[in-house]
């Protein structure tokens, strides 16, 4: 009755599922008390193949010596007359900067060579970046404009606080306020006041600028590294 009620819920190939189990699982077994009789074979011809001195001396020789440095290339900007004080600069840089203490914290030179890889990789994308700008134009017409647009509104801040001063002797009015408020009018609603005059938002805005710069500069994977990115902007 319990054979018709199994065959019946779970087929004809029930069976033969379970006698394959079953004989898998004795074949396990039969495996599992084999392999331990053949282990220790194995095992000690492996440490024979290795016990002679000749060997053992290689292996130790081969671990004592001293790891090669990488090699860094030296090529920055392309121009030898400019990567040569480049590269004299970097080195003094390490030398007074980072040997000075890192020295007391690792003898493992990966951090160091990574440092120097960094380094290597700013400069080459600063020198990459500063062959795409128009230099003729811009020294020539954009600056120019500037610094004359912000000399002619300073003298003319000047000129008009000394009005106010022969109108008013009295009034509370001074040079930083007319100048910026000149700025404002000149700029289109732009106006740089609080950055010139305040330690704090000075800070804020060099960090800003900085963050900008390092996303310019810094490869995508330094990047995203918040610690060196804090650690390298202005503070």
């Amino acid at each position: 009755m319990v054979l018709c009620l199994v065959v019946s819920t779970f087929g004809v190939w029930w069976w033969f599922y379970l006698l394959l189990c079953i004989g898998l699982c004795v074949a396990g077994c039969l495996t599992l008390l084999y392999i331990p009789q053949k282990v220790p074979q194995i095992v000690t011809n492996g440490f024979e193949s290795w016990s002679s001195s000749t060997q053992l001396l290689q292996a130790l020789s081969h671990l004592e010596r001293p790891l090669k440095k990488q090699k860094h290339d030296k090529r920055l900007t392309g121009a030898n007359i400019i990567d040569e004080p480049l590269q004299e600069v970097i080195e003094y840089t390490f030398r007074d900067y980072v040997h000075s203490w890192y020295g007391y914290i690792s003898t493992d030179e990966d951090f160091l060579g990574h440092l120097r890889e960094l380094v290597h990789k700013v400069i080459i994308n600063c020198s990459a970046r500063s062959k795409d700008v128009e230099w003729v134009p811009y020294l020539t017409t954009r600056l120019v404009d500037d610094f004359a647009s912000h000399l002619r509104l300073f003298r003319k801040s000047q000129a008009k606080l000394k009005v106010k001063k022969e109108e008013d002797p009295g009034s509370s009015l001074d040079l930083l306020s007319i100048f910026f408020d000149k700025e404002f009018a000149m700029e289109q609603h732009l106006c740089r006041d609080l950055v010139c005059t305040s330690r704090t938002h000075e800070i804020e805005y060099l960090q800003d600028l900085s963050e900008i710069l390092l996303y310019l500069l810094l490869p995508p994977e330094d990047f995203h590294n918040r610690m060196l990115r804090f650690f390298v902007r202005v503070s």
